[in-house]
């Protein structure tokens, strides 16, 4: 039995559910995640996995991920971030190019091993 890919609008459900979640755990302990320098970079290490599930959200729902939605779901966490510390904002912001970036590597990898295992139109015609 194969495994099968959830569907996109099921994927963008999760991960808006779990951008909620998150969002609203940041929120309630933003007093104590700005309390101490360590807690406040770690308050924006959290804040940027809201980028990263606003991105999966926002990326399900357009089939296609561009800049715009890249800046906005990076405005997003970082506005988050803004509201436990200023340093978070700048913290979210490094994390969350890290996370672009590693997000852009992967998916090329996926997309040459789609495209070497896809056989070939022109290889496969005989005459």
């Amino acid at each position: 039995m194969a495994f099968e890919q959830p569907s996109a609008s099921f994927s963008s459900l999760v991960s808006g559910f779990l951008f909620l979640l998150s969002f609203s755990l940041l929120e309630s302990n933003r007093v104590f995640l700005a309390s101490s320098p360590k807690l406040t970079i770690l308050g924006g290490f959290l804040s940027s996995f809201l980028f990263l599930l606003s991105l999966l959200t926002l990326g399900n729902l357009t089939k296609e991920i561009r800049w715009i939605e890249v800046i906005i779901s990076l405005v997003l966490a970082c506005t988050v971030a803004g509201t436990i510390h200023r340093v978070c904002i700048t913290v979210c912001f490094l994390f969350s190019v890290v996370q672009i970036l590693y997000v852009s590597k992967m998916s090329s990898r996926i997309n040459k091993k789609l495209q070497d295992s896809a056989p070939s139109a022109v290889a496969g015609k005989r005459r």
